[in-house]
């Protein structure tokens, strides 16, 4: 892989168990942006929401995203389920990576993440599934310009991984010039 290489989907797609497996698969670093926002502000991403909003939790999104993206080694990069749903924040990862889009179904996402408070957009709804739903709505335009689309449903993390290798080697073999 050359280049970065960033997740992004719904909660529960499996972005950081992906990406976790993928950086390890292919020896390079993974970047966890939620966990490096909550390591930055001392506070987890909930009590950033609850204390300080949800509009200083995107800024500190962007900051850290375009952090990752300026490393020069190729990194996996997760985001969290609204970070491309920025549009300056899609943007410059459109630009600058390989954009991969987790695709799951409400239902299957809701399945596999616990509700908690480290999900403040889904734990404040009383179905899971529904919230999802809602979310997938509002940001699944932002979500369908990614690179490359693999769907999630019905497979298990290393499928997953196994697929984006095979997805962004097509596409890289495809289009040498953005990989």
């Amino acid at each position: 892989m050359s280049g970065h290489l960033v997740l992004t989907g719904l909660s529960g797609a499996g972005k950081s168990t992906v990406g976790r497996l993928l950086a390890s698969e292919i020896g390079a670093p993974f970047v966890d942006l939620d966990a490096r926002i909550v390591e930055r502000a001392g506070l987890g991403v909930g009590s950033i929401f609850e204390k300080l909003g949800e509009a200083h939790f995107r800024k500190l999104e962007q900051q850290a995203l375009r952090d990752a993206l300026a490393e020069t080694s190729s990194q996996v990069i997760a985001t969290g389920g609204g970070t491309l749903a920025n549009e300056a924040s899609r943007a410059l990862a459109l630009a600058q990576s390989v954009v991969v889009w987790l695709q799951v179904s409400p239902q299957s996402a809701a399945a596999r993440c616990a509700v908690s408070e480290e999900r403040p957009m889904i734990s404040s709804s009383g179905d899971p599934a529904d919230a999802l739903q809602q979310l997938l709505t509002r940001r699944e335009a932002a979500y369908a310009e990614a690179h490359v689309v693999v769907d999630t449903d019905g497979k298990s993390a290393a499928q997953v991984a196994e697929a984006v290798r095979v997805a962004v080697a097509r596409r890289s073999a495809q289009r040498p010039e953005d990989s």
